[in-house]
């Protein structure tokens, strides 16, 4: 269901994506990757708000989910929340101190934040 999600994505039907990851939570409601794959999806349809409730969901089952701490954060500065943001990814940090992606994030976001 994953993965056919992800195709559909791509194929840019994403009531087909969120269809499937809607029947991946049927049959596994605790796994959270099918909770920070909806929130892919829908960070990637600009429905932030939606996204961060879905990896906050993920979150709650797995809290050491580098991958879903990032992703929120990118949501989180899409919505100009940009202190949220750089605090999930200095979560995401926390976990896995070596993550490159989140430690260049959280650079460019207080880079941007500090630019005139």
């Amino acid at each position: 269901m994953l993965r056919r999600a992800r195709v559909r994505q791509a194929l840019d039907d994403l009531p087909g994506a969120l269809a499937d990851l809607d029947r991946a939570h049927e049959l596994a409601p605790d796994a959270p990757g099918a909770y920070s794959d909806r929130g892919d999806i829908l960070r990637f349809a600009c429905r932030h708000e939606e996204a961060i409730a879905a990896y906050d969901t993920a979150l709650t089952l797995d809290p050491d989910l580098t991958w879903a701490w990032g992703s929120r954060a990118l949501s989180l500065e899409a919505l100009e929340r940009v202190a949220e943001a750089v605090a999930s990814l200095d979560e995401a940090l926390r976990i896995d101190p070596g993550y490159g992606w989140a430690r260049e994030q959280r650079e460019r976001m207080l880079g941007a934040e500090t630019s005139p």
